[in-house]
């Protein structure tokens, strides 16, 4: 399967094609104005065809640039806090609601959300399990922003942490990440007892695929009857952990596409599945996957964009059922 899907693609080039063609047209009419010229920019057109379709260019422009400041300046500081309840009869009753936060894909830098309201939100709504599935730095100069939130997160609730794909090749970061108050989780899973109901939560890096089948039977039969969590950064992973027979798999590395359009979604998605795990809940037989669209965006020379694709703190509620 491809990273980007032919339909993808096309839209892509026809977006780009749009764009150009639209800011020529509009710095070509800006340019005849100037020159002092009143008719002819529209040749064949009435006076009134010409009107309209110079209002048609102009609005054209207007939304193009209106879109262009949203994504680079608005909307990749609008965290939303999105909420996901799903039942489990491995929930007792007495247990009510277990909350599990999922920060993914932090990739610290200074175009990140604050950290400092992320912290807050976090500890205000209370989690009984915080998680990070990977992706934490996009620039060593943001590394103590990272850290505050790792901290955070670790004073609201139990957290834990898994390796991402752009981890592995960031100098001093795990142990940075080891020397912080949040358990690292790789081919191992942690116990929790939450007023009564056991919960089981697994983590693998990235690179330890081949291990999952064998370590999932060994980690979920030293668990309890309670639901069992399974932490990786792709989201790749959902077919076979479903396989493997675990309740909940948390993941992200798709930013949601970062940027979307309406009736379609995520043009680009950089998993091997495409779209098919692009972003939310999905039901993979009996079991559910969440995946976010992350707090922060690709760093390097990727731009540093969102449209239509806000970054997200995901609170998903387990619930007695």
């Amino acid at each position: 399967m491809s990273i980007i899907e032919p339909a993808s693609a096309a839209i892509l080039l026809a977006a780009i094609v749009l764009c150009v063609k639209v800011g020529y047209l509009e710095a070509r009419w800006v340019l005849w104005r100037l020159s002092g010229r009143r008719e002819g920019f529209w040749p064949g057109l009435s006076p009134r065809g010409a009107r309209a379709a110079g209002l048609l260019l102009h609005a054209g422009a207007a939304l193009l640039g209106a879109a262009a400041i949203d994504a680079w300046f608005i909307e990749p500081h609008r965290l939303e806090v999105s909420f996901t309840e799903m039942r489990s009869p491995k929930v007792l009753p007495a247990t009510g609601r277990l909350r599990i936060i999922l920060l993914a894909d932090v990739h610290a830098e200074r175009a990140v959300p604050d950290v400092e309201r992320v912290a807050a939100l976090t500890a205000g709504l209370e989690p009984d399990i915080v998680v990070f599935t990977g992706d934490y730095l996009n620039e060593p100069e943001a590394q103590p922003r990272m850290e505050r939130l790792l901290r955070a997160a670790a004073r609201a609730a139990p957290a834990f942490w898994v390796l991402g794909n752009i981890d592995l090749g960031v100098p001093g970061l795990e142990p940075a990440l080891a020397a912080l108050p949040v358990r690292r989780l790789r081919r191992e899973a942690a116990r929790l007892e939450v007023r009564g109901t056991t919960v089981t939560v697994m983590g693998l890096d990235v690179g330890d695929e081949p291990f999952l089948a064998r370590d999932a039977v060994r980690l979920k039969a030293a668990g309890g009857a309670g639901p069992s969590v399974l932490l990786f950064h792709y989201p790749d992973i959902g077919p076979e952990a479903a396989k493997a027979g675990f309740d909940l798999v948390l993941a992200g590395h798709t930013h949601g596409g970062q940027v979307r359009v309406p009736f379609y979604g995520a043009l680009m998605t950089l998993s091997a599945y495409g779209k098919r795990f692009e972003a939310g809940l999905y039901r993979l037989g009996a079991t559910a996957m969440y995946v976010s669209r992350g707090l922060g965006m690709e760093g390097g020379i990727a731009p540093r964009v969102r449209f239509l694709c806000r970054p997200e703190l995901a609170v998903i509620d387990l619930l007695p059922g």
